[in-house]
């Protein structure tokens, strides 16, 4: 018989696991049956060794370990399609989220994807995990288990950014994570946790299971696959209340949570997959978030395109939008552009807004001076420089546009101090640039030489003057006495 599951870290639990499994490896059948709570057993037959289950809002999802197929079927279990996707090596586990379905292929060490209707198949999307066994996915990354370099993995939804130890986990199996906590199941008889971001692993968060190899949550539970009870326990999503056998399953192999969070699934090597009713009510509503990609400014508002990602999350009952939410994209200028989302569960009803401000456009300013010189290009007085401001984007000028320069100082080259000006949404103008002017205020000095001339006739003597002028701005200055001579 086929297995496919390769070596797990645990010499003792290799041995366990061989006991447990071998006795059924193929799936053929499941009787009906009636267990506490009126859990039902027995819903989908004819699988190939199936091992991880899980569903969405539609479909119920499993891994045919045997054959290398992922299977399919209407949440009612109709429809069933034993090879929805084939051609994974060894797949042991399968998660999904709104777009794409992932499955492990234990084999070749992968994660592999596919669009969630089972086309473009990417057998390897996700290279080089050590002897994966556990996937699962939220609204940011994939997280999957590396039972053979005892690790919790975590990559970018979009394959990137991949780190093979993101958590150092004791021989991890089945793998579960909800907004706060990661969870796995290890085959040395524990759970473990950490917080979602990698950091405070517990190794042994509940202690006492038989073999676990996965692990759900629901809201307030966490259950596992006890392999050798086999039994499916349920503890509170803190640890306590441990209940090692809240369902009896036959060889029992996985465990996932419904997508409407109302009901859940199991795998056997020898049964199918079973379902039993999770009759918790959902009394709280759904939690909206949003995600702002663009470039802040000031005041609330952005210098650039804007979009606005929202999510909406419920982890105990399946969330349903009523409006908005999604990608939202914004490229003109506004002033105020509403953004939302609203969206209910059975738990109640949830909304949120936000106020998308955008300005793309700097101001501008411009310089002038308020008086013409003369017709040699000279100012004889000080010299007022004015600016001009202006703001064609929404946000407007923050403050007044800069007082005017008062230009005093004489020469030939007396310039202005360049300034800029910002609007409120944080956007500054180019430099104002300078302006260069001519100054001249103090007259020119003017000498001349007395003369002393003896008359020799009776009409006089001519006297011709010639002054000395000075100008310390002028080089050459002009000078004209009247009369010229007398």
């Amino acid at each position: 018989m086929r297995m496919g599951l390769r070596r797990l870290r645990s010499s003792r639990a290799r041995v366990l696991l061989a006991a447990a499994l071998l006795a059924g490896a193929l799936v053929v059948g499941l009787a009906r049956a009636t267990v506490p709570n009126n859990i039902t057993q027995a819903f989908i037959l004819g699988g190939n060794s199936t091992v991880g289950v899980t569903s969405d809002l539609t479909y119920v999802y499993w891994a045919n370990n045997g054959d290398g197929t992922i299977g399919r079927a209407n949440l009612d279990g109709t429809n069933v399609n034993q090879a929805f996707i084939t051609g994974a090596s060894g797949p042991i586990t399968v998660a999904v989220d709104a777009s794409f379905i992932y499955w492990v292929n234990q084999n070749n060490g992968t994660i592999g994807r596919a669009n969630i209707n089972g086309t473009g198949v990417n057998q390897s999307f996700i290279t080089g995990a050590s002897t994966p066994w556990g996937v699962a996915v939220n609204s940011q990354y994939i997280y999957w288990t590396n039972n053979g370099s005892s690790t919790v993995g975590r990559a970018n939804l979009d394959g990137t950014g991949v780190n093979q130890s993101f958590v150092s986990a004791t021989g991890p199996a089945g793998l579960a994570i909800d907004p706060s906590y990661i969870y796995w199941a290890t085959n040395v008889g524990s759970l473990g946790r950490a917080n979602i971001d990698g950091t405070g692993a517990n190794q042994s968060f509940i202690t006492g299971t038989n073999i676990p190899l996965g692990v759900a949550v629901d809201g307030p539970y966490i259950y596992w696959a006890n392999a050798l009870g086999p039994t499916i326990g349920r503890a509170n999503i803190d640890g306590t209340g441990v209940n090692q056998s809240f369902i009896s399953a036959a060889a029992v192999r996985g465990v996932g949570v419904g997508g409407d969070a109302t009901h859940l699934y199991w795998s056997s090597a020898s049964n199918g997959i079973g379902r039993a009713g999770i009759t918790e009510p959902d009394v709280t509503p759904p939690v909206i978030t949003n995600s702002i990609i663009g470039t802040a400014g000031t005041n609330g508002w952005y210098t650039s395109n804007v979009i606005v990602d929202w999510f909406v999350d419920d982890f105990e009952s399946a969330p349903i939008v009523d409006s908005g939410c999604g990608t939202q994209s914004f490229t003109s200028e506004t002033a105020s552009t509403i953004s939302a989302c609203a969206g209910h569960s059975t738990g109640g009803s949830s909304s949120d807004s936000l106020t998308v401000k955008i300005d793309k456009t700097a101001p501008t300013i411009s310089m002038a001076p308020t008086t013409s010189p003369n017709g040699n290009g000279w100012f004889r007085t000080n010299v007022t420089i004015h600016f001009t401001c202006s703001d064609a984007g929404p946000s407007g000028l923050a403050g007044s546009c800069p007082a005017n320069q008062i230009l005093s100082s004489e020469g030939p080259n007396v310039t202005s101090t360049p300034q800029t000006v910002s609007d409120n949404a944080g956007n500054t103008s180019a430099s104002s640039g300078v302006v260069s002017v001519r100054i001249d205020k103090t007259p020119p000095t003017i000498s001349a030489a007395n003369l002393t001339l003896r008359a020799t006739g009776s009409q006089g003597e001519i006297a011709t003057f010639a002054p000395t002028v000075h100008d310390a701005l002028d080089a050459s200055p002009t000078v004209a006495c009247s009369p010229a001579s007398g």
